[in-house]
């Protein structure tokens, strides 16, 4: 792939392309796809996964790409909720060794798994980290490179050009998400993550499985003495799973509100002046 990675905290990870003028990078961000869930729309996951494929994208995925609540002591369980191939004694163990065949053919293409509440109630209630186990099956079996980090970090992508000397950056900081809301579907985590990542040129989250994008301006003193306008992208990534198109259910009564489906596609072209960031919606 076009990228080499390095981890430089326990929730940091360090994203190094080397491009030449004009060259193009592109990459997935998802979030709660709940893989294991006969809810989740693989269909539609799995046409993203190609066009990731195609475009030599990098994927990273914000936490709860499992469902993982069907295990014997968990009250979430429901008898309806498991798929034929994962109701068996080892239900963790199908789940996880199943997912990571099912998805091994982009295994070089998942850069990382970071973990979302789903994931973070089995490491409470179980003592074992599903993501974890994940990552070290895709890489050991399948040849990926792909990083497991935890629920809140940074992604540090560096561009340095081939002949050396013009270096840019772009600090991208995540959060699986927090704050929600029928009607403002959670747009006033805005300005609450623009004060916890001040430094991030973008905020992405997930969770509330809602999708939007919204540029927060800010105000800044350069290195130089100059007083500058810079946008803050903040992105909220949607789900794969559809829980409403049967008109009953836990969401349908508690939440009401169908929720988007799908993905972004965040992709940087690099010339020898800027480096000029664009995000667009995954294709349905």
């Amino acid at each position: 792939m076009n990228w080499t990675l390095k981890q430089t905290d326990s929730n940091v990870l360090e994203v190094r392309c080397v491009y030449k003028a004009g060259d193009e990078f592109n990459f997935l961000l998802q979030s709660d796809v709940h893989f294991d869930s006969p809810k989740c729309q693989r269909k539609l996951y799995f046409k993203h996964l190609e066009e990731a494929k195609k475009r030599k994208a990098g994927i990273f995925t914000h936490g709860d790409f499992f469902d993982l609540m069907q295990s014997r002591n968990d009250r979430r369980r429901t008898k309806g909720s498991i798929r034929p191939e994962h109701n068996n004694d080892t239900y963790q163990d199908s789940v996880i060794s199943d997912s990571a065949e099912k998805i091994k053919d982009y295994a070089e293409h998942f850069i990382m798994f970071a973990d979302g509440n789903h994931e973070t109630a089995v490491v409470k209630n179980i003592e074992i980290n599903p993501l974890a186990n994940l990552c070290l099956r895709l890489n050991a079996q399948y040849g990926g490179n792909t990083y497991h980090l935890p629920y809140q970090g940074f992604v540090k992508f560096v561009f340095a050009h081939e002949g050396g000397g013009s270096i840019k950056k772009f600090i991208l900081a995540y959060h699986h998400g927090n704050w929600g809301g029928v009607i403002t579907k959670g747009t006033l985590s805005v300005s609450r993550f623009a004060s916890i990542f001040p430094d991030a040129d973008m905020v992405v989250s997930g969770h509330t499985h809602d999708q939007w994008l919204v540029m927060h301006e800010q105000i800044k003193l350069t290195a130089k003495g100059k007083s500058v306008q810079k946008t803050q992208y903040h992105v909220k990534t949607p789900t794969y799973k559809q829980e409403f198109s049967k008109g009953s259910g836990w969401a349908v009564e508690k939440i009401t509100m169908p929720k988007s489906l799908g993905a972004w596609f965040l992709k940087f072209r690099v010339d020898s002046k800027q480096l000029l960031p664009s995000i667009e919606m995954a294709q349905k």
